[in-house]
């Protein structure tokens, strides 16, 4: 995701994982790659979603 982290549910509301995959048990989490105050809209972060 690039973006501001104000934005971060709209991507967790909009992720869908295909269809060959399936959804496990566990917490999905974010890594933050870069953060910029100057320029939040450069800022990059890594949405993990687990699954089987």
């Amino acid at each position: 995701m690039q973006g501001y982290y104000t934005d971060l549910q709209d991507w967790y509301n909009i992720i869908n994982v295909s269809q060959e995959y399936s959804l496990r048990h566990g917490m999905s989490f974010e890594e933050y790659i870069n953060y910029s105050k100057e320029n939040k809209k450069e800022s990059i972060t890594k949405i993990y979603i687990p699954i089987k």
